[in-house]
């Protein structure tokens, strides 16, 4: 994409669970308003909200984001 190789380093288990629980509810149909996953033996689930620290380790820098290069090529109308 873009001349640039894409590399991935690990998956994204949050977007998957995500996508899942949308196919499981039927989206598509709304039928209904709710998924709840458990019993996943590779994820910790937790009751208590993330730490600042636990939500930096998420971000991308853009000079590593994939899709940076395409989104810097759309150019953008504000509404």
């Amino acid at each position: 994409m873009v001349g640039r190789i894409h590399r991935s380093t690990f998956s994204n288990v949050r977007d998957a669970l995500a996508i899942s629980a949308v196919i499981v509810m039927g989206e598509g149909k709304e039928q209904t308003p709710m998924a709840i996953i458990e019993d996943i033996p590779f994820v910790e689930f937790r009751d208590n909200a993330p730490t600042r620290e636990e939500i930096s380790a998420l971000s991308v820098n853009q000079d590593n984001d994939f899709y940076t290069p395409l989104l810097k090529k759309i150019n953008w109308k504000e509404s």
